[in-house]
């Protein structure tokens, strides 16, 4: 099983040879918990929302869960949303 321990290790931390230490690995580290607690706490939600058969709520859990997935899964998906609205309304 793996274990909070085994990905937090020296490993991650970066050792740029004329900066210093590099918070990268960390960054990396801590951004792809996050993404999994997220995950997890709203598949939680949508598992209350159906057994109380609040059909709206497990909507609005879905669709949580879908912004989360393609804006923390694919960060690029986003410049390429706001590219095609500022085409649209003529910004920029």
């Amino acid at each position: 099983m793996f274990s909070f321990l085994d990905s937090f290790s020296a490993k991650t931390f970066v050792i740029a040879a004329n900066s210093g230490i590099s918070l990268r690995g960390f960054y990396t580290w801590f951004s792809d918990q996050v993404k999994w607690a997220l995950f997890i706490v709203l598949l939680a939600l949508l598992i209350v929302a159906i057994v109380k058969r609040a059909w709206i709520y497990a909507v609005g859990v879905l669709v949580g869960l879908a912004l989360i997935g393609i804006f923390i899964l694919n960060p690029e998906a986003l410049l390429g949303i706001s590219e095609w609205l500022g085409d649209l309304l003529n910004i920029g």
